[in-house]
C-alpha cells in the first residue's frame, strides 16, 4: 500500500495523489512548499540585511559613498554624493 498526500486543498478536501517515497506529499505539493519555504527565507535574510545596515546621513554617507567608488573613479570634494 502506498502513502497519500497530505495536502489539504482550499475546499477541505485532501489531495489524493500518490505521496514520493519517505516522504509526505506528492510531487508537486512538496515543491510548491519548498519554493514557498525558500521565498520565506529569502525575505528573512533580505529583512535582516536591510535593518543591519544604519542609515548614513551628511558626510558620514560622502565619505562611504567614496570608498565604495569604482577604482579609476574619482568622486570630486565640491559636489555631494546624491542619490
Amino acid at each position: 500500500m502506498y502513502q497519500l498526500c497530505r495536502h489539504v486543498r482550499i475546499s477541505g478536501y485532501r489531495c489524493r495523489a500518490a505521496a514520493l517515497h519517505n516522504k509526505h506529499f506528492c510531487y508537486y505539493h512538496l515543491t510548491q512548499r519548498q519554493s514557498a519555504e525558500n521565498k520565506r527565507r529569502q525575505a528573512k535574510r533580505l529583512l535582516e540585511l536591510t535593518t543591519a545596515s544604519p542609515i548614513l546621513k551628511g558626510n558620514e554617507a560622502n565619505s562611504m559613498a567614496k570608498q565604495k567608488a569604482l577604482p579609476g573613479q574619482r568622486l570630486s570634494e565640491e559636489q555631494p554624493f546624491t542619490s
